[in-house]
């Protein structure tokens, strides 16, 4: 249909990966309607709905397989009132990137063996411990002049990109270090920051980095709107202004592509990610000195509030917020924390998303958003409201189990709804970490399941043999067997081959999930959203029951 619509030419399309043939559809005048009618055949559609996500800046991506369906993902920015940033400079320039985004800092010294910028197809791409990350120049994108003396010729260069048109002259792959004619040194170090969004990486290069700061995020000026490098703006610290980056839009302007892992998927999947639990965690404080951590995949918001929109009714807190009233509860009401006696001009308010009944948590300050392996420990600090406790920095955070904190301070709406009675259904819980074995078999034994704990896959396929079970939830990383494991031999098995299996993760990248599913998994559940899981559940039991009859 592009071919014969003229949207690319025949030889275009024989040299098109599965995923370019995909984003086919997003092209102006593509349509796969065979006449035009009043609602389809113009080819105006996903087109528009592209234009629009990208100006909202997000993104849009499409899977598919066949004989099972496609699905398409609509992406648009987490918007936090205030957000953790890493200063950076280019050219005396100072710009604020999300940390969210950010997995690490490399710096490569000239010499350095154990990081090093390579040369592909005259584009700079970093190794990074075995894997190749695209190379972007802040400066490059944002066109920000910079003037450069080839390291042989004595030529002045315009910017980097002639020089790097000499990059194939070296047999090494790469040309000498150019000269940086404003400072008149040699460019002997590289800073790269290492992003990531979704399951595409790259490398962001700039001159220096300053620090981090707390930033408030303010909408782009209407004149800026079309700059798809940036997502806002904020004051700094020492009062001027600072553009902070959007790495997606960094993506598109600097046209990068990234290859799409169709094939073992399950394989794929980063050793990082295999070895251990991550979560992207939100650090705060209340007014005490306890450092209190949230998962990010819980947060839909954080609010910036003056004390004096904070209003009592009766024994309750709520603030205005959109044009609606907002309950706010302070976490040292209700866990087993110190309280302070200051009285600050500002709070924080952090508007939790997966839940209910929305319920506004009122914080003093926020420290950071980082991304941490996780190894709780839930037998030293113990207290409902709290999944356990980790150690950061040498410093011991406190996980919130925004559940239970919720359930203590709305008993009415978050209390768990049980099965009727009688009821009762075996759940084989399959997972190894002693923190999350406690939440699972929390949730699922308030719910009135009766539930049998596995360490492994090992150890699970014991109990399948042995007794009947009604569904299956399991973990995915785990040692002895792992959850990919499992449920193949889960599957494999007559007996057990249309048990329903949840699989239960902390995976967030789009591949992982699509990895699990084509495991063999029937859902994929993120750990701690209990109503998720619940509902999941049982519409799997239901399901089952349906196909029985």
């Amino acid at each position: 249909m592009a071919a014969g619509k003229e949207i690319v030419s025949p030889h275009e399309l024989e040299r098109m990966t599965e995923a370019e043939i995909l984003k086919l559809i997003f092209r102006p005048g593509f349509s796969t309607a065979d006449k035009v009618s009043d609602l389809s055949g113009r080819g105006v559609g996903m087109d528009v709905v592209k234009t629009n996500i990208e100006k909202l800046g997000g993104s849009v991506e499409i899977f598919t397989t066949k004989g099972q369906g496609t699905t398409i993902r609509l992406m648009l920015p987490l918007t936090l009132a205030i957000i953790q940033s890493l200063i950076v400079e280019v050219e005396g320039n100072r710009f604020a990137l999300p940390q969210v985004n950010l997995k690490e800092i490399v710096r490569i010294k000239e010499g350095d063996l154990a990081y090093r910028i390579e040369y592909l197809n005259e584009a700079e791409v970093l190794r990074l411990r075995g894997r190749l990350l695209p190379i972007v120049h802040l400066a490059d994108v944002l066109n920000i002049t910079r003037t450069f003396v080839h390291p042989v010729t004595g030529e002045r260069l315009p910017d980097r990109r002639k020089w790097l048109g000499d990059a194939r002259r070296y047999k090494n792959g790469a040309p000498p270090a150019p000269t940086d004619d404003r400072r008149g040194e040699s460019l002997k170090v590289t800073r790269v920051l290492v992003l990531k969004i979704g399951n595409r990486m790259f490398g962001l290069v700039v001159d220096s980095i300053i620090g981090r700061e707390e930033t408030l995020v303010k909408p782009l000026p209407v004149y800026l709107k079309d700059c798809n490098c940036y997502s806002g703006v904020t004051i700094l610290g020492d009062g001027k202004t600072a553009m902070i980056l959007d790495p997606e839009g960094i993506i598109r302007m600097a046209d990068l592509q990234f290859r799409e892992e169709n094939e073992g998927l399950a394989a794929d999947i980063s050793r990082e990610s295999r070895g251990a639990e991550y979560q992207n965690l939100l650090l705060f404080k209340c007014s005490g000195n306890e450092t209190l951590a949230l998962d990010l995949a819980l947060v839909a918001r954080i609010e910036e509030v003056g004390a004096d929109r904070i209003e009592t009714v009766g024994d309750k807190e709520f603030i205005t917020f959109n044009d609606t009233s907002l309950r706010v509860i302070r976490p040292e009401d209700y866990l087993p924390i110190s309280r302070g006696n200051t009285k600050p001009a500002k709070y924080y308010v952090i508007i939790p998303k997966l839940v209910t009944h929305p319920i506004g948590i009122l914080i003093e300050k926020i420290h950071d958003n980082i991304q941490t392996e996780i190894h709780l420990d839930s037998e030293g600090i113990m207290a409902e409201g709290l999944i356990g406790s980790a150690v950061y920095n040498d410093r011991i955070i406190l996980l919130l189990n925004i559940y239970e904190l919720f359930q203590m301070a709305d008993p009415v709406h978050y209390g768990v709804e049980r099965l009727p009675e009688g009821g009762s259904q075996r759940i084989l819980l399959v997972e190894d970490t002693p923190s999350f074995q406690r939440i699972g078999m929390k949730y699922l034994k308030e719910a009135g399941y009766e539930v049998t704990l596995a360490q492994n896959g090992k150890e699970a396929l014991d109990y399948l043999a042995s007794a009947t079970f009604d569904a299956v939830i399991s973990d995915i990383h785990m040692p002895v067997m792992d959850g990919f494991e499992l449920i193949k031999k889960i599957r494999d098995n007559a007996a057990t081959r249309s048990l329903p299996a949840i699989a239960l993760t902390s995976i967030s990248d789009e591949q992982g999930k699509r990895a699990v599913i084509e495991s063999g998994f029937d859902y994929y559940e993120w750990k701690l959203n209990r109503d998720s899981l619940l509902n999941t559940l049982q519409q799997a039991l239901q399901r089952r029951k349906g196909e029985a009859s």
